[in-house]
């Protein structure tokens, strides 16, 4: 090789660390309480997910306390989707949280979540921050058109709400059609 061509090795091998971040894991410690317009929930050892674009990246069990530790995510930008299950609970989306470089994130989420309203009065769902597909969701007894309807996939909004098809009342008190979760 020509002394020149050494140099342009050289130069490009100092060069790629700069074009290279790191990606370092970032930790979550999450406190999981009850919302106090709602103090019927258990919030101690509940089985909690945290999801990616739809795909589960942790999971894991709030302590007696409701807290929980996670030091294995990669850290991405964009949101991630913490859902938690549990008696009385169901599965139930806390909370839509985004990393965007931080290395570590320390935060409340309440059970159920607390209401965001839009500037027409509107609940926001707390992952796509919209309120024109949010319903109240009523629960009842099991429609046989409802289970069908849920197991092909489709919604069940009637008169402007969304049918449980159960009578065990869970924690959600919404439901939002367009990223269908419950919160």
């Amino acid at each position: 090789m020509h002394n020149y061509q050494y140099s342009i090795l050289f130069a490009i091998l100092i060069a790629l660390p700069a074009f290279i971040r790191p990606s370092y894991p970032t930790r979550i410690i999450c406190h999981i309480r009850k919302n106090p317009a709602d103090l019927s929930v258990y919030v101690n050892y509940l089985d909690v997910t945290i999801k990616r674009r739809g795909h589960a990246v942790w999971t894991g069990r709030s302590d007696d306390m409701g807290d929980f530790y996670c030091d294995k995510i990669e850290n991405y930008k964009g949101p991630f989707d913490i859902f938690c299950t549990g008696v009385g609970v169901g599965t139930l989306l806390i909370g839509s949280l985004p990393l965007n470089g931080r290395s570590c994130l320390d935060t409340l989420l309440l059970i159920p979540a607390e209401k965001r309203f839009d500037h027409t009065g509107r609940i926001l769902c707390p992952k796509c921050h919209k309120g024109d597909k949010v319903y109240p969701i009523e629960y009842g007894e099991s429609l046989t058109d409802v289970e069908d309807s849920k197991r092909a996939g489709e919604s069940v909004i009637v008169n402007g709400k969304f049918q449980a098809g159960t009578c065990v009342a869970m924690a959600a008190k919404y439901y939002c059609d367009r990223d269908n979760v419950q919160f």
